[in-house]
């Protein structure tokens, strides 16, 4: 029984949590490549927690044996059919573990996550000014324990981000800046779902403000550097459009937020190639696990 609650209670918050990497913020730009033109770039990112930010904003560290480590490999394609717009995909393959420090058996999860989809255009070249409205669909699985020592991989419900980007000239590099609102729609009916958890039936999780503050530097030709944070604020999740009080223990999540510093570096080929490695690091936050990482991604721009 401790065995069972202590799972629960963790896959619950690794599959409903931020982590220190955001598909549609953490390394974004405000620019549009131009038409007609494709894209497509694949990332090997890493990721360990024990410890978190509890409501209140202190960290926590998990006992002794308990941690979580990912695995997680994002892709993301995407293509300029006319000039100014966009239009993206972005699925994800997760490999994640949890060990516990009470128990002898580790929890994993292995398969296909939540999928972000996108549209953008870009309205103004000088300074670069774009609109975004992004989707994310419920593709992980979100069954809790849906089979013994399993962890969930998605939320089970779908989210609506719509965001503004500005891009800059800043000295020698270009100042990125992003603001967004992530609209949380609530889980559908599902037996299989226990609680009145944020994913689960009739609960809508609480909606979000995203930011996004990026500056790049480019020496030479070939290498670019990095320098960003992002991340989010949000609202207290509700039942039938009141709010669940929160000291009543595993009955909800309170309201989440982090913020997350990401350097990083590209070496862009002349063919159109580039190879990035970056850090994540989570820098302060509420109701969150602190994933801390790095990650190497390989891209094209044709």
């Amino acid at each position: 029984m401790v065995r069972t609650a202590l799972a629960l209670a963790l896959a619950i918050a690794l599959a409903t949590s931020a982590s220190a990497y955001d598909r549609l913020y953490t390394g974004g730009t405000a620019a549009v490549a131009e038409a007609p033109s494709f894209g497509i770039e694949g990332s090997a990112l890493f990721f360990i927690a024990d410890s978190a930010f509890d409501a209140d904003g202190e960290s926590q560290d998990w006992p002794d044996g308990t941690r979580f480590s990912g695995k997680w490999f994002p892709v993301k394609i995407w293509y300029v059919p006319a000039p100014g717009l966009e239009v993206g995909v972005s699925p994800i393959f997760r490999m994640d573990t949890m060990e516990f420090a009470s128990i002898e058996d580790d929890y994993s999860g292995t398969g296909i996550g939540d999928t972000w989809a996108w549209a953008r255009y870009s309205f103004s070249d000088e300074p670069v000014l774009s609109a975004r409205l992004g989707a994310k669909l419920p593709t992980g699985n979100d069954e809790v324990l849906a089979e013994e020592e399993e962890l969930i991989l998605g939320s089970g419900q779908t989210d609506i981000d719509l965001s503004l980007m500005v891009g800059l000239p800043a000295g020698e590099g270009l100042l990125d800046v992003a603001f967004g609102y992530r609209l949380r729609m609530e889980r559908g009916e599902d037996d299989d779902v226990v609680g009145e958890v944020s994913y689960a039936p009739g609960v809508k999780p609480g909606d979000e403000i995203h930011f996004l503050l990026g500056y790049s530097h480019r020496i030479g030709e070939a290498v670019k550097l990095r320098l960003g944070a992002d991340g989010f604020f949000g609202a207290e999740p509700t039942k039938d459009g009141e709010s669940i009080p929160s000291e009543v223990p595993g009955e909800n999540e309170p309201a989440m937020s982090g913020v997350f510093i990401n350097p990083g570096v590209d070496y862009v080929f002349q063919n159109g190639v580039r190879v990035g490695v970056d850090v994540h690091y989570p820098l302060m936050g509420a109701s969150i696990e602190k994933h801390t990482g790095f990650g190497i991604t390989v891209g094209f721009n044709s």
